[in-house]
């Protein structure tokens, strides 16, 4: 782990994994409340490095300290919140794989108009001890040519953003980056995600445009990236913009719940802000249906709900608004029996 100023929730993270590792390896780069001192009461391998802008920098510097044949990467505001036996399960797949680059399911918690959404994509977290990162920002594991193996019995929650704003942080980072490798696509996508945190959608979109022209439909943020890019259109009323995208890649991503999910908020929204819009009012039925007909991603990152009770409920409000009460409460009713699945 590498750390700063991590006093409210490292104790969680660490108690959270404890039992599953042999080693625990933590790098604080510059805090100053109890984030060492709470440490400390968990490992001895506590170590220091000056913070240098660079985030790869500092967990390779992590790295460096351990001599594991396999690596746990955590942040401190994540937890492991389900999976026991970690080592067994690596154990288990290096029989198979060899070495191998071990993804877990990251549930993230935001705040979306004022309540609780969750979004969830697995991410790179169980390296082998060759292994290290790159980029100084939003970094990546050099994985190279070894085979990307999911582990679905182990789940971590990430919580940070409930409580900080980081792009006060990262947007200089990321610009910094950006005059080195103007053409990165994930670099403008993830910069067009902190404008958008700052409610700066001008900016955000001309960053996920930049994103969009290079950015290969095969790779992993393509998805998000596009779905992203229409709700920023929602955000700033560019209503031609974002139907010019809904039509051009809705080929791409039919099987994307969180593409049909939009698409349904995109076409109500336009109605209600333009009556002349009225032509596309089935569409809103027919998203939220092939939603439910997909159901929940895993393969890439997802909004929790858009493939079952998020449809389900918005399904239903068109119901209600349309004057099919019986329609809205079925419907209802699925939401609610979805949702507490899901729980």
């Amino acid at each position: 782990m590498i750390v700063k100023d991590a006093e409210s929730t490292l104790s969680r993270c660490l108690e959270s994994v404890a039992a599953e590792v042999d080693e625990i390896v933590i790098v604080d780069t510059g805090s100053t409340d109890r984030t060492v001192e709470i440490a400390e009461r968990f490992t001895s391998g506590v170590h220091h490095i000056d913070w240098n802008d660079n985030f790869s920098e500092a967990r390779n510097f992590a790295l460096d300290q351990s001599d594991g044949d396999f690596h746990l990467i955590l942040d401190a505001d994540e937890y492991l919140s389900s999976g026991q036996g970690l080592k067994a399960s690596i154990e288990a797949l290096r029989a198979t794989h060899g070495l191998f680059i071990g993804k877990l399911l990251r549930r993230n918690a935001y705040l979306h108009q004022g309540a609780m959404q969750f979004s969830s994509s697995y991410l790179s977290r169980i390296i082998p001890r060759s292994i290290r990162y790159v980029g100084a920002i939003h970094e990546q594991v050099d994985s190279g040519d070894l085979p990307a193996v999911p582990l679905p019995t182990f789940c971590v929650e990430h919580d940070g953003y409930l409580e900080t704003d980081k792009s006060k942080r990262n947007i200089p980072i990321l610009l910094k980056v950006l005059q080195d490798d103007s053409s990165n696509p994930y670099l403008r996508f993830q910069l067009g995600r902190e404008y958008r945190i700052q409610g700066k959608y001008d900016l955000a979109e001309n960053e996920y445009l930049k994103a969009l022209s290079t950015c290969n439909s095969t790779l992993s943020i393509f998805p998000p990236l596009v779905v992203d890019i229409v709700y920023n259109c929602l955000y700033c009323h560019n209503f031609h913009l974002g139907y010019h995208v809904l039509e051009t890649y809705a080929k791409d991503l039919q099987w994307y719940s969180d593409f049909h999910f939009v698409r349904g908020l995109f076409f109500m929204r336009w109605i209600l802000s333009d009556i002349e819009q009225m032509k596309y009012f089935s569409e809103i039925e027919v998203a939220y249906k092939h939603c439910l007909l997909l159901g929940e991603q895993t393969l890439v990152e997802s909004v929790e709900g858009t493939g079952s009770y998020l449809a389900a409920q918005n399904l239903a409000a068109f119901y209600r608004a349309t004057g099919n009460h019986s329609k809205a409460d079925r419907y209802n009713s699925l939401a609610s029996m979805m949702r507490q699945d899901r729980r």
